[in-house]
């Protein structure tokens, strides 16, 4: 794309992230952007969302949840390797699912524990970034002034 076209995306994107409804956009972005920068913007909205309990209906809770759970698997081995942008994402990705955590468990989600052990068993990545969702977790749960700090580590 030519230095214009990146302007007007960049310019669209900021004025996407202040309508009050871009929440409910957000999964089409992570779903169809190949533009990680995009998926980036989707995420800090969606944590922002869900931190202020904008409404979300329990339907929409779960559909995220199974969106996340999917980008977190598809991102978690290039995001242990040495691509930056991708770890970003995950990380960004990993705060979302905390804060739905945070929401869900454990009386929306009474399966989370079972489910986080079943995923660490898949691969040594997933393990890893398991382990790395549970910092966030317990950040998110025992400080939650301190979980913007770690989801940028």
């Amino acid at each position: 794309p030519s230095p214009e076209d990146t302007k007007a995306a960049n310019t669209l994107l900021a004025r996407f992230r202040t309508l009050p409804d871009s929440w409910g956009r957000c999964t089409m972005v992570l779903q169809a952007s190949t533009s990680l920068h995009s998926q980036m913007i989707a995420t800090q909205i969606l944590e922002s969302a869900i931190r202020a309990d904008v409404g979300m209906g329990q339907e929409q809770r779960d559909g995220l949840r199974g969106l996340v759970l999917a980008k977190i698997q598809e991102h978690c081995g290039a995001a242990m390797g040495q691509d930056q942008a991708s770890r970003m994402l995950l990380g960004r990705l990993n705060a979302v699912l905390a804060q739905l955590i945070r929401r869900e468990w454990p009386h929306h989600w009474p399966s989370l524990l079972p489910e986080m052990v079943q995923s660490a068993q898949t691969s040594p990545d997933m393990c890893i970034n398991t382990l790395r969702i549970l910092v966030l977790l317990g950040d998110v749960v025992l400080d939650p002034s301190r979980n913007a700090a770690a989801a940028k580590e």
